[in-house]
């Protein structure tokens, strides 16, 4: 009996420690979870709820409290180029200052999110009119305004555009599709001068819809072969001949008919489709250009608009070598044409993939040259041979002793000195091409000469 006791203590005790390893297992593991939980709810930066722990927010006052609420929507504009510009550091400090603010900046009872790297969301429970919820965005939208102070004591000044979303009970509309309208009225909003922000209405709700439908069209005219090349032809003085010609993207759409690059090139680039549209550009430019050199045109290259997306995409390089392989063009037939964002983007990346687009053969132009803030900086950053002058400078060339004049003979001489070629953009009548000719540029384009055309065409003017 005692050794019978004995064993049964001895157990007791085991199961006892098992127990309570079990229990201690499974407390650890709880907590574990629910730190998981919370990190997938929350900014890791902030310490602001996320996306996540915001369409949850929305759920459940839609939902289960089936209360009234505004969500406010507030995008910092450009703020990668302060992450560039200033470092990461600065713009991490700014980020947390900005969350600090939209927190304890409003009185009223209200929940602040970060959803991306420069969104920030508000989301304010109750009733509210219109004319309400966008004096409270005003309000956000200065406190954001205010200067901030970096950690090198530089003075930042944010600009910042909104979206607003009221939502009323008994609403079908999931918290997916609300943050989706008050993201579309945000974006909207960019393309206001009264105000930084819109307010989601019915006719936004609208347009929405009609977007939606475009871009649906739009991602597949490139496999409904829609897509169609035209040619503006590129005037040589120095060879009194056309030496080149510029290749447009044009869209002809079943559902919309022809619609202007303006309205659907930027959503390529939004979309991500123009990495696939380009690849077919620069295919088919560099078929085009093949055969113009086999009829009797050797010399005869095409330029390419190439976007920064296209430029910075890690298999760009490769896939350009494909196509060459694959049509048989020679690199010399191309040039691609460079927006100077692509430094703002990644000066080191796009110096590396320029610099191997030349050793290719390729030669490479800066395009729309005047119109940033840095054109002097990129002209010796990176090496293009041709340099393309924004057609705003011709509007003020009235005369050779004009100050457009002397601003465009500084630029070809800088070209000159840099060993670039000049080809001016934009040239309408017969007097700014004999100014232009006198200032001593060496190339024009404009509808002076011809308009873009189709391929046929092109080779008449030829």
């Amino acid at each position: 009996m005692e050794k019978m006791s004995a064993k049964r203590w001895h157990y007791t005790i085991i199961a006892s420690m098992v127990l309570l390893t079990s229990i201690g297992s499974y407390l650890y593991i709880l907590k574990l979870e629910k730190r998981q939980q919370r990190a997938a709810r929350q900014d890791a930066l902030t310490q602001l709820g996320n996306l996540v722990r915001l369409e949850e927010d929305v759920n459940y006052l839609q939902l289960v409290k089936r209360k009234p609420y505004t969500i406010i929507l507030l995008n910092l504009l450009e703020f990668k180029n302060i992450n560039n510009w200033a470092g990461y550091e600065s713009g991490n400090q700014i980020l947390m200052e900005v969350g600090k603010r939209l927190s304890v900046g409003i009185v009223e009872k209200h929940t602040t999110y970060r959803i991306g790297g420069g969104e920030f969301a508000v989301l304010f429970p109750g009733t509210r009119t219109r004319e309400q919820a966008e004096e409270i965005t005003a309000n956000l939208c200065g406190l954001i305004q205010r200067p901030f102070e970096s950690e090198y004591h530089e003075t930042v000044r944010l600009k910042v555009y909104a979206g607003i979303r009221n939502a009323v009970v008994n609403s079908k509309d999931k918290a997916a599709q609300i943050i989706h309208d008050v993201v579309f009225a945000c974006q909207e909003a960019r393309h206001l001068t009264t105000a930084p922000y819109a307010y989601f209405t019915d006719e936004l709700g609208q347009l929405d819809s009609e977007r939606k439908l475009f871009v649906k069209e739009l991602s597949e005219a490139l496999n409904r072969g829609e897509f169609k090349l035209v040619y503006q032809p590129i005037f040589s003085f120095q060879e009194d001949r056309f030496v080149s010609f510029e290749s447009l993207l044009r869209w002809d759409s079943g559902e919309f008919g022809l619609v202007s690059p303006i309205e659907f090139i930027p959503l390529l680039e939004e979309s991500g489709m123009i990495l696939e549209v380009g690849d077919w550009i620069i295919q088919e430019a560099a078929l085009q250009v093949s055969k113009w050199r086999s009829e009797g045109f050797p010399e005869l290259y095409v330029t390419v608009n190439v976007s920064v997306k296209q430029l910075l995409d890690e298999s760009f390089l490769s896939r350009v070598q494909d196509i060459l392989l694959e049509t048989k063009a020679s690199p010399d037939s191309l040039v691609f044409e460079i927006t100077e964002s692509v430094v703002v983007e990644d000066s080191e990346k796009a110096l590396a993939t320029v610099t191997k687009l030349n050793d290719l053969g390729i030669s490479t132009a800066l395009d729309d040259f005047g119109t940033g803030y840095s054109s002097l900086a990129i002209l010796s950053l990176l090496p293009f041979q041709y340099l393309k002058v924004d057609r705003t400078f011709l509007d003020d060339l009235d005369s050779a002793d004009s100050q457009a004049a002397s601003v465009l003979r500084g630029i070809v001489s800088i070209a000159s000195g840099l060993s670039q070629l000049t080809i001016m953009e934009g040239v309408e009548t017969k007097e700014q091409l004999d100014l232009l000719k006198e200032i001593g540029a060496d190339r024009i384009q404009g509808y002076y000469f011809s308009k873009p055309v189709p391929p046929n065409q092109a080779f008449e003017l030829l």
